[in-house]
C-alpha cells in the first residue's frame, strides 16, 4: 500500500475525533470498505479521504483511490465533507476561514469561479461567498479569523470541536477581568467618593467619559428630566449628587425617609412622581382621602399630603418600594399583591383614587390600546375606580399617553365620571427639572 501525505487543501476540514474514528473503523471492519467512496487523490496527495486511509492503514486494507480530474478541488472537498460531517457553527467558520486562505493562495488577486463574467471574483469578496458555502455568516467567520491571527492553538481547538467561538471569547473576557483585578491595587482611579451615610461612602460606577445620561451640572441649572439611570455630576467638585440631592431634584422634602440600596433608592426616586406637581394637580381635588395604585415610593401620595389629603390605602407590588411608601405613610394599609388578584370590595371607600398604571404598550399609530399585556393594568386601574365609584380620581403618565386621551376619556365617561386633562411641565410651576408629566383628572357625573 503505497504511503500518501495530505494535500493542504484537506486540511481545511479539522480530523474526525477519535470516537468517530473508532466507529468508522467498526463499520469498516464489520461491514468491509465501500468502494462507492474512494480515497481522492490531487496532485500526489490525498485531497478527500483522510480518515479513511488512516483506519485503512492500520488494518492492512487496501481502500480503492482515485485521481481528481476536476477543476475546482476546494469546492470537491467542501461539498464531500459537508455531506457526511456534523459540524458546530464555530468549526464551520474555522472551515469558512481554511477555504478563504485557499482561494488567496490559488489566485492572490481574484479566484476562478465558474458563471463570473470575466472568470474571477475579487478576494473581498472570498468570505462571503466561503460563508455561503458552509452555511455560516460573516460575523462567525471574522472571529474565527481573530482567534487564528491571536492564537493558532486556540483555533485548531476550534477547528477540531473542543472548544467554541463563544467559549474562546468567554475565557478572554474572564481573563482581562481577572487581570484588571490583579491590577486594581497598584492602580487606583479616580472615580469620586459619595457620601451614602455616617462613614459609608459609596464609589459611583457611573465615572466614564461618555455616557447619554452623564451630565456635570451647574448648583442653578435647570435640570433635564431625571430617570432611574440618569447620573448627575457638580461640575465643580465633579462629585456625582448624593442619594438626598438626587431626591431634592424631585422635590422630595428632606423629611422624607428612604430605605434600601443605593441603587434601589436611586431607581426609587427617578421613578416617582414628584410631589411638587402632585401637590399642584392636586389643588383641584376636592376629596380628603386617598386610594393609591400602583404607588411607588409615594412620590404622588406625599405631595397630596402636603394639599391637606390623606392616604388611606396603597398597592406596590414591589416590596423594595413599598417599604419607602410605609415608613413615610404608617397609617396606611399597604398591599404588595398583583393588583390583578385583589378584590376592590375588600378596600375601604376612599373620596379620591389615584395613581401612574404603566401603559408602556399602548399603539402610537392606531387609535386603540393594542393587546400587550402591559396595558393589563391600566384596565385594572378603570377596574378599582368602576368597582369603589371615588367622587374623583388622578391618573398620571408620561406625555405620549396624549396619543390615547380620546380612547381614556370615552372609558372612564362609560362608568361615569367627566375627565379634564392637564399637561405639567415641571419648569412652570418652579420646579429645578424639565420634567413633563400628563394627567387625567375625572370627577364623578353630578359632582360640581
Amino acid at each position: 500500500m503505497n504511503t500518501y501525505e495530505f494535500h493542504e487543501i484537506a486540511n481545511i476540514f479539522p480530523m474526525m475525533s477519535e470516537e468517530e474514528k473508532a466507529q468508522l473503523k467498526v463499520g469498516i471492519q464489520e461491514k468491509g470498505y465501500d468502494s462507492s467512496h474512494p480515497i481522492w487523490i490531487y496532485e500526489g496527495k490525498i485531497l478527500d479521504g483522510r480518515n479513511r486511509y488512516e483506519i485503512c492503514k492500520g488494518l492492512g486494507i487496501l481502500p480503492p483511490f482515485q485521481d481528481y480530474a476536476g477543476n475546482d478541488p476546494i469546492g470537491f472537498v467542501v461539498q464531500e465533507n459537508l455531506l457526511r460531517r456534523q459540524l458546530t457553527q464555530s468549526q464551520k467558520a474555522a472551515v469558512a476561514v481554511g477555504i478563504k486562505h485557499e482561494w488567496q493562495k490559488l489566485n492572490p488577486q481574484g479566484r476562478p469561479i465558474n458563471g463570473a463574467k470575466n472568470g474571477t471574483i475579487s478576494v473581498g469578496k472570498n468570505r462571503d461567498l466561503a460563508g455561503k458555502l458552509v452555511g455560516v455568516g460573516h460575523t462567525y467567520i471574522d472571529e474565527a479569523e481573530r482567534i487564528q491571527r491571536k492564537d493558532p492553538i486556540v483555533f485548531e481547538a476550534i477547528k477540531s470541536g473542543e472548544k467554541t467561538i463563544s467559549e474562546v471569547n468567554h475565557e478572554a473576557r474572564m481573563k482581562k477581568r481577572e487581570l484588571a483585578l490583579d491590577a486594581r491595587e497598584d492602580d487606583i482611579d479616580d472615580r469620586p467618593i459619595v457620601p451614602y451615610g455616617d462613614n459609608i461612602y459609596y464609589l459611583s460606577a457611573a465615572w466614564q467619559d461618555r455616557h447619554p445620561d452623564f451630565i456635570y451640572v451647574d448648583d442653578k441649572e435647570l435640570l433635564p428630566t431625571l430617570k432611574r439611570r440618569s447620573w448627575f455630576y457638580h461640575k465643580e467638585t465633579k462629585a456625582e449628587f448624593s442619594l438626598r440631592e438626587y431626591a431634592q431634584v424631585q422635590e422630595f422634602p428632606d423629611s422624607f425617609k428612604f430605605v434600601g440600596t443605593y441603587e434601589k433608592i436611586k431607581d426609587q426616586i427617578g421613578n416617582a412622581v414628584a410631589p411638587t406637581m402632585a401637590k399642584f394637580v392636586g389643588q383641584k381635588l376636592e376629596g380628603k382621602t386617598i386610594g393609591d395604585l400602583f404607588a411607588g415610593c409615594g412620590g404622588l401620595s406625599c405631595g397630596l399630603e402636603m394639599d391637606g389629603k390623606k392616604a388611606i390605602w396603597a398597592i406596590e407590588r414591589s416590596v423594595d418600594y413599598a417599604r419607602t411608601y410605609k415608613v413615610n405613610h404608617p397609617q396606611a394599609k399597604v398591599y404588595t399583591r398583583d393588583i390583578k388578584k385583589l378584590d376592590p370590595k375588600n378596600f375601604e371607600k376612599v373620596d379620591i383614587i389615584v395613581g401612574g398604571p404603566p401603559c408602556q404598550g399602548f399603539s402610537l399609530s392606531g387609535k386603540r390600546f393594542n393587546d400587550d399585556p402591559r396595558n393589563e393594568l391600566y384596565k385594572e386601574f378603570v377596574r378599582f375606580v368602576n368597582e369603589l365609584q371615588p367622587q374623583e380620581f388622578l391618573l398620571e403618565n408620561v406625555p405620549q399617553i396624549r396619543e390615547m386621551e380620546q380612547q381614556i376619556r370615552e372609558d372612564f365617561e362609560l362608568i361615569g365620571y367627566i375627565v379634564e386633562t392637564m399637561l405639567v411641565k415641571g419648569e412652570d410651576i418652579g420646579m429645578r427639572q424639565r420634567r413633563h408629566r400628563f394627567f387625567f383628572l375625572g370627577k364623578k357625573n353630578g359632582n360640581d
